[in-house]
């Protein structure tokens, strides 16, 4: 067959008609193929997505963020202070507003009506500054509710006790600068031992570390938490008379593992 009779063939001519058919057949089941390739590929992705979700929830479950982060830290008053602050402060992330601050006054027989009060809008500080006959002092937690004139002051100790007085100048301090407010003013200590001063016994409401997390877990308990994805908070005691506290944060945010203690 010559040239000329192989394009006049009818064969061929059919052939040759069918090509761009048959290319255009196999561009569009290679883009299938690749489309398929990665919807595998992303369907094994989230696969493993949801599998490494699972095991960091898990594993949430089991974390101790304060142990993780400062475990040589169970003796500074610093560090307990700091948590107590966060519980405290009705902003905090931990999304239990003002519910922790009405557990505390309950706990430690605040005035009534600082237990009838409105403490969602009330500030936290840490480390109060005073100056009282020329010595200055440092007030471990001061809680401010500027709208129904109350303030909440607590003096927390892990191991040491007061000195210099420094109860009775904590207490001068604040009735000088904040003369017509409720003052309500808390001795903390891991065992609730009261002031060693009797004049500071009588203005001074000791409290217990077990006290305050006997508290906290009735709120968790009945239902006064505010955000009903909130983990549970836990307390446990350590050998030194110290606690721990498991981190607080929302079964919504896989990836927000984290402690909060600072404020």
């Amino acid at each position: 067959m010559t040239f000329q009779d192989a394009e006049t063939d009818p064969n061929n001519q059919l052939l040759n008609r069918a090509l761009p058919a048959i290319a255009r057949l196999e561009a569009s089941l290679a883009y299938e193929r690749e489309a398929l390739r990665l919807a595998l590929h992303s369907a094994t992705l989230l696969n493993a997505l949801d599998d490494l979700s699972r095991a960091v929830a898990d594993e949430r479950e089991r974390l101790d963020a304060i142990d993780l982060i400062a475990p040589h830290r169970w003796d500074y008053e610093e560090f307990h202070s700091r948590i107590i602050g966060w519980l405290l402060d009705p902003s905090a992330h931990h999304r239990q507003a003002e519910c922790f601050i009405a557990a505390l006054l309950k706990a430690t027989r605040a005035p009534q009506e600082m237990l009838d009060a409105d403490w969602s809008a009330a500030q936290v500080y840490r480390e109060w500054k005073n100056v009282v006959a020329g010595k200055v002092g440092y007030l471990d937690i001061l809680i401010l509710n500027q709208d129904c004139h109350s303030l909440i002051a607590i003096e927390n100790k892990t191991r040491s006790q007061e000195h210099s007085n420094q109860l009775t100048r904590y207490r001068r301090a604040l009735a000088n600068d904040y003369p017509d407010f409720t003052r309500h003013h808390i001795f903390l200590s891991p065992d609730g031992f009261p002031p060693n001063e009797e004049r500071d016994q009588k203005h001074w409401q000791p409290a217990s570390y077990s006290a305050i997390h006997s508290a906290i877990k009735g709120v968790l308990e009945t239902g006064g938490v505010s955000d009903p994805d909130a983990k549970a908070l836990h307390f446990s005691s350590s050998s030194s008379g110290s606690t721990t506290i498991r981190s607080l944060t929302s079964r919504t945010r896989p990836t927000s593992i984290r402690s909060h203690i600072l404020i």
